[in-house]
């Protein structure tokens, strides 16, 4: 055998043995790749926060699990916390918050969500400590809609299919008080009102059971609100806009789903005087009353506005560029200086002016809505669900002073 073709013999076998070498090295790596069980382990004793479903992981490139755990569905916002392990080593490669901190809803470019200044650390938020965190009720119906009586005592509520009922703020003395009803609102500690047979809004003594009728004409009275001094109801209507037979009768109110042709109206508490803002065809949503009861905040589309001229019999409106970054539902629920949201799938005390969290009120990520605090801001209330398409049960927390 010459020499040459002794040479290209061995060259062909050191060839062959490298890419065993190389295929063996590939193959026992992938051998040894850790478990999706066991990366997720890691992540958690790593610190993934606990979510609201099962842990997403994915292996990325053959040598990164990336583990993802759902913080908050919030529509159309996702939150996720995050951690990347090295599939080989079982080290943690990096710690990755993804998140859309800034949870807002950008309408014709303007904000319509409150917009909360997260440069800070959440983890590093202080804790609300409680003298209890538990169920309203023992109903384990769907709850919603729970508003304080004036000193705190008492919670009205809607439950079930179309009920209202009140109970003690310690959990006692539940009392059903009518069906076919929505929206109650105190009118003090002894009279609740609320609307009834999708007609009138009535009102009832708690402790005498008298129900009277407050409304004289019937409509659709959409979640109206009595003022703070207890003078007026707010509340949306199309009764501008009536919809008359061949004869010019009157047969109903116009009527639409987007509420266009809705107008916004105030009736004194006795349905005796009504007013109401200009006739234009428009729709107004998040309708509040100011803390004195002069003013009205309203969105009409993606822009607040203020009515304040609530004497005249056609009240007029201005632009309000006041508040840019507070929505006007979270305005309307500031007691003192701060007010709570539900952020990032927990439940947050923010500062009104630097709109900076204060401290974590519910730690525990979950879903929630109607998170109101009481008067006196010893109590806070939120209704909760732990399932992806659950009723919602309220919920009352007692604040540690």
């Amino acid at each position: 055998m010459s020499i040459k073709t002794t040479m290209n013999l061995v060259r062909r076998i050191l060839i062959t043995f490298f890419a065993l070498v190389l295929l063996s090295n590939q193959l026992l790596g992938k051998r040894s790749l850790i478990s999706k069980g066991r990366a997720i382990d890691i992540a958690l004793d790593n610190g993934l926060k606990v979510g609201l479903s099962e842990y997403s992981a994915e292996l990325q490139g053959d040598s990164i699990w990336v583990i993802n755990s759902l913080l908050s569905d919030d529509v159309p916002e996702r939150t996720y916390d995050t951690k990347a392990i090295n599939a080989l080593t079982g080290k943690m490669i990096k710690n990755i918050f993804f998140a859309r901190m800034e949870v807002q809803s950008m309408i014709g470019g303007r904000i319509y969500r409150t917009i909360v200044n997260s440069n800070i650390n959440f983890d590093s938020l202080p804790i609300a400590k409680d003298v209890f965190n538990r169920k309203l009720t023992k109903l384990n119906v769907s709850e919603s809609n729970p508003v304080f009586s004036d000193n705190d005592k008492r919670i009205a509520f809607q439950y079930g299919f179309q009920k209202i009922g009140i109970i003690n703020t310690d959990g006692t003395d539940f009392m059903a008080i009518d069906e076919e009803c929505l929206y109650p609102e105190w009118l003090n500690d002894e009279w609740v009102a609320y609307f009834k047979d999708s007609e009138h809004i009535y009102k009832k003594n708690i402790h005498s059971n008298t129900q009277e009728k407050i409304t004289s004409t019937p409509n659709q009275y959409g979640k109206f609100l009595i003022s703070p001094n207890k003078q007026w109801i707010l509340y949306q209507s199309s009764e501008m806009w009536p919809t008359l037979d061949s004869l010019g009768k009157q047969i109903m109110y116009a009527y639409s789903s987007s509420c266009e042709g809705q107008n916004l109206c105030i009736m004194s508490i006795d349905g005796k005087v009504k007013k109401f803002l200009k006739k234009d065809w428009t729709c107004y949503s998040n309708p509040y009353w100011t803390k004195n009861s002069d003013s009205i905040l309203f969105n009409i589309s993606d822009f607040k506005y203020c009515a304040t001229n609530l004497n005249n019999n056609e009240i007029d409106y201005s632009r309000f560029d006041l508040l840019d970054s507070v929505s006007l539902v979270d305005y309307g629920k500031v007691i003192g200086s701060t007010f709570p949201l539900v952020y990032c799938g927990q439940i947050l005390e923010i500062d009104i002016n630097s709109l900076k969290p204060i401290r974590v009120l519910v730690d525990k990520y979950g879903r929630y809505k109607d998170v109101f605090f009481s008067h006196n801001k010893e109590y806070l209330i939120y209704s909760r669900t732990d399932k992806k398409d659950g009723e919602y049960q309220i919920w009352i927390k007692r604040l540690e002073n």
